[in-house]
């Protein structure tokens, strides 16, 4: 998530993301947070922290469409050619 935000707000460029964190997954700061999630899942081993995972993932899912939709309007074709070249959630 750090890494996320020092390339996205530290570098004050104009224009779609595509490099550093934002070159492996497009969605780094959800990825973080769907991490914190799922650790707390893990660690307490309750079924509600699962729940509380499951329901944050949908969430933030939704969350992350609704932004590429906007992303796709905006940049057309070259947020098209990212979409295909980077990974939503997994990165590589």
């Amino acid at each position: 998530m750090n890494a996320s935000h020092k390339d996205l707000f530290d570098t004050h460029e104009e224009g779609l993301a595509t490099s550093g964190v934002f070159g492996r997954v497009r969605h780094p700061m959800y990825l973080g947070t769907h991490l914190v999630y799922l650790g707390l899942a893990v660690v307490t081993f309750s079924l509600v922290s699962i729940v509380v995972w499951m329901i944050a993932f949908v969430f933030y899912n939704t969350l992350a469409d609704y932004e590429e939709m906007k992303l796709e309007e905006r940049f057309g074709d070259e947020f098209l050619q990212y979409k295909k070249t980077v990974r939503k959630w997994i990165p590589l």
